[in-house]
């Protein structure tokens, strides 16, 4: 083969096999790339799993801890309400001591009589006076220290430690001022003031 022939050829070889490097070099890059987004894609989809299996993980542990949170604090209410509970039952037996042994005292009477005849001024009209059964006896005294308006004095079965109640004639008015009323009330304060001071949420 001529020179010049052999020349031609080798120029065309190196031709076809530069083409082909750089068509292998695309194809290799393309498929780098490829490979590149897929590494990158599974690795988004596994950081994905992993997110939901510790979110899910996590929720459950909250869940949990909300759980046990809201049973310590259901708990923790029931002592308050028992402790609540016991200290205002000691007060009050304690009040109704105090109060047991005031009725039998020398200052009870009195007591009673400046009840009736306060209640007295303030009556616009004709009433009745009704007193526990332990002081009923005290009848006579109680209507003349009521005034003129008081009707009559009856025994109250709903009194038991002491003082009185008074109703009108008309059932417009009635004012309850027996110690039975006043201990209730006292309980109301102690539940309020206890409530200030014992909270499951301290």
């Amino acid at each position: 083969m001529p020179l010049q022939e052999q020349e031609k050829l080798q120029a065309f070889s190196e031709k076809v096999i530069g083409e082909a490097s750089r068509e292998a070099a695309a194809i290799a890059s393309e498929v780098d790339a490829h490979k590149n987004e897929s590494i990158t894609a599974g690795k988004a989809k596994i950081a994905a799993r992993v997110k939901a299996k510790y979110a899910l993980k996590l929720k459950k542990i909250l869940d949990e801890h909300s759980f046990a949170l809201s049973t310590a604090t259901l708990e923790k209410n029931k002592e308050y309400l028992a402790k609540r509970d016991e200290i205002t039952e000691n007060v009050l037996r304690d009040v109704r001591q105090k109060v047991a042994a005031f009725v039998q005292s020398d200052d009870y009477l009195p007591y009673l009589e400046g009840l009736c005849r306060q209640v007295g001024l303030i009556m616009k009209e004709r009433f009745v006076v009704s007193l526990s059964a332990q002081d009923i006896k005290h009848k006579e005294t109680v209507k003349a220290a009521a005034g003129g308006l008081c009707a009559d004095v009856v025994q109250d079965s709903e009194t038991f430690m002491g003082g009185a109640r008074f109703y009108a004639e008309s059932g417009g008015i009635v004012i309850n001022e027996t110690l039975d009323e006043n201990l209730e009330h006292c309980r109301e304060d102690l539940m309020v003031l206890m409530g200030k001071y014992l909270k499951a949420t301290d």
